[in-house]
């Protein structure tokens, strides 16, 4: 397999996008805590259903990333894309 020597984070999202996605983030961890309270079965169910969650927002910004193994092909996506 070929090494990357480019890699591009394709960020697309609004500010209120990003604010909502911070809002989802917070209010996984504030269940978390409150379901887990004076409860060390719950402390442990609620952890990895946190560490879940945490590796599907890891999946989906890994699926916005792409690589390049060349200038030239990271040129000819940068030319491909719409003037704003």
């Amino acid at each position: 397999m070929s090494e990357t020597k480019l890699a591009v984070f394709v960020k697309n999202e609004t500010v209120i996008q990003s604010i909502y996605k911070d809002f989802v983030t917070g209010v996984m961890v504030a269940f978390c805590v409150y379901i887990s309270q004076d409860s060390t079965w719950w402390t442990f169910v609620t952890g990895l259903m946190f560490i879940l969650f945490l590796f599907a927002k890891t999946k989906g910004i890994m699926d916005k990333t792409l690589n390049f193994k060349t200038k030239a092909e990271l040129q000819k996506w940068v030319d491909n894309l719409p003037d704003v």
